[in-house]
């Protein structure tokens, strides 16, 4: 009699997830902070004018 393969997902599972929320949580904070330090640095207006800013 064959026995049945075991569909709980293996041990190294879980880390590897945890590991991937991790990772993507400080990427999001990165790229906030980026972002931040953009909108700090540059007036309103200034991309969407190619560099000149509106006044």
């Amino acid at each position: 009699m064959k026995e049945e393969p075991s569909l709980s997902p293996p041990a190294a599972v879980p880390s590897r997830d945890r590991f991937a929320w991790c990772l993507l949580a400080v990427w999001m904070l990165a790229s906030a902070a980026v972002l931040y330090q953009h909108m700090a640095d540059n007036p309103p207006g200034l991309c969407r004018t190619g560099g000149a800013a509106v006044r």
